[in-house]
């Protein structure tokens, strides 16, 4: 069984547009990133026309590895970004977590 901890979001055409992701941090709770804000979302927020990625997590290894968990992030503030060799990351205190490379 898997659970969804992430939805990357597209907003406009095929030529730009803006993208937003929501992720759920180790306690459940959805947050949304856009740009330079974080805030927290309703879970029902989530499911939108606009979702253009999905990640997920097999729930056994989740489970196997507790401290893969996201602290919840400082609303109003986006952590740390870092961007190298075509990829992109967020660190949220002790952990790194992978970010979609748009191209």
């Amino acid at each position: 069984m898997y659970d969804l901890y992430a939805v990357s979001n597209h907003y406009g055409g095929y030529g730009g547009g803006h993208y937003t992701a929501y992720c759920r941090d180790g306690q459940g709770a959805w947050h949304c990133f856009d740009d330079s804000h974080v805030s927290p979302i309703d879970a029902a927020r989530v499911q939108s026309p606009a979702a253009y990625v999905l990640f997920y997590r097999r729930r056994a290894e989740a489970a196997a590895d507790p401290g893969a968990s996201l602290p919840p992030p400082q609303h109003g503030k986006l952590p740390l970004l870092h961007h190298g060799a075509g990829a992109s990351a967020v660190c949220n205190g002790p952990h790194w977590v992978p970010c979609p490379t748009i191209l």
